[in-house]
């Protein structure tokens, strides 16, 4: 998660941080888009490797899904709607295979 402020050290003291991955069962269920999940998956991973502050939330997937469903968007709607706000280099980062 990329909050709008850093936490300062004495904040973070504070807590136990725990990485948790996505409910790959739960996502099978609410987005039955093979191709939209195998993108995510995709997605994700190039954003934990090239460490960049963004995410793909399950919401997201499924609001992504929903446009493919409902808006008839394209893979590459849903890509162009998706990156939006981002850097070429983050872009291609997350893209990259």
């Amino acid at each position: 998660y990329c909050g709008r402020n850093e936490m300062d050290v004495a904040t973070l003291d504070r807590f136990v941080l725990l990485e948790m991955d996505y409910d790959k069962d739960l996502e099978t269920k609410l987005i039955p888009n093979e191709p939209l999940k195998q993108w995510g998956e995709k997605i994700r991973k190039n954003i934990t490797k090239n460490k960049l502050e963004r995410i793909l939330s399950t919401r997201k997937l499924q609001a992504l899904n929903s446009l493919m469903n409902e808006a008839d968007f394209t893979m590459k709607d849903i890509e162009n709607h998706y990156f939006m706000g981002w850097s070429a280099d983050e872009k291609s980062k997350a893209l990259a295979y």
